[in-house]
């Protein structure tokens, strides 16, 4: 499905290679979670700068994962910001907040 066919829906998924985005899937169980979601933050930042040039919608950009990704979606989703209106780089003023988060069987706990 293209990029314009997306955003014409009610929500766009990001990570995707319809919209020019890398999907590498690394397992590593040395990474560090925090890094990991800072990307994703990053990652959003960045689609929602550039939205125009995806021909994305930057008010409907969600995410999805399953299993150790659907965890990582939903720390994105509970731990997004607004972005930081002070700072010089433009995609670091930019909010990463999503619209959306679908986790598919993700691994959570109560410990």
């Amino acid at each position: 499905m293209s990029a314009e066919a997306l955003a014409r829906r009610p929500i766009v998924a990001t990570v995707s290679s319809s919209v020019s985005c890398p999907n590498n899937y690394v397992m590593r169980t040395s990474a560090n979670p925090s890094a990991i979601v800072a990307d994703m933050r990053q990652a959003v930042r960045f689609i929602r700068q550039h939205a125009g040039e995806y021909g994305v919608d930057p008010n409907r950009i969600g995410v999805f994962g399953s299993s150790a990704g659907g965890q990582l979606a939903l720390l994105l989703g509970t731990t997004a910001d607004s972005g930081d209106p002070s700072a010089s780089d433009a995609v670091l003023r930019e909010s990463s907040r999503v619209a959306a988060v679908v986790a598919y069987f993700p691994p959570v706990g109560s410990e």
